[in-house]
């Protein structure tokens, strides 16, 4: 099980009522939650990925910025996410293009509460596995990096051989 308290939930949903309300259903499991009411004032206070980010719940449908359009840009800028898209005109056409892009999961408004909280848990695991990975492949590569010539060699005919 993931820690809560080290994982924020990024709402980003321009309809300021079902914005808090998600907060407040986020926030009463215990998740940490930073919402913003569109794409670019969330981009405004992150123009970096957030260490503490563990999802997105994110509305697809927003003025200026959709949450698609967001999430090209984020992808584009090598950002680690995992995103649980909302929306509530969603087509077929939308969510496969939102799942090919790489979202976590799709919910039509209105959905149960319990739908939201386990794409969020659902989401944050993978997020953090992710991360784990990229840990891992970075910590390989600095034990790589440090073999001499020979051992270099050594090590690439031994994976030959496996």
């Amino acid at each position: 099980m993931i820690e809560q308290s080290t994982s924020t939930i990024y709402v980003i949903d321009d309809d300021e009522s079902f914005r808090r309300s998600l907060v407040f259903l986020l926030e009463s499991v215990g998740w940490p939650v930073s919402a913003f009411d569109s794409a670019e004032a969330f981009l405004a206070c992150h123009p970096d990925p957030p260490d503490d980010m563990g999802c997105m719940v994110l509305d697809i449908r927003m003025p200026v910025m959709s949450g698609l359009a967001l999430q090209q840009h984020l992808h584009r800028n090598g950002w680690p996410l995992c995103i649980v898209f909302i929306t509530g005109h969603g087509d077929v056409q939308m969510a496969v293009q939102a799942m090919k892009a790489g979202c976590c999961d799709f919910l039509e408004k209105p959905f149960k509460d319990q739908a939201l909280l386990d794409a969020v848990d659902q989401a944050v695991q993978q997020m953090h596995l992710a991360r784990k990975e990229a840990s891992l492949k970075a910590q390989a590569k600095a034990l790589l990096d440090k073999l001499s010539p020979r051992e270099d060699e050594v090590a690439k005919l031994v994976a030959l051989d496996g």
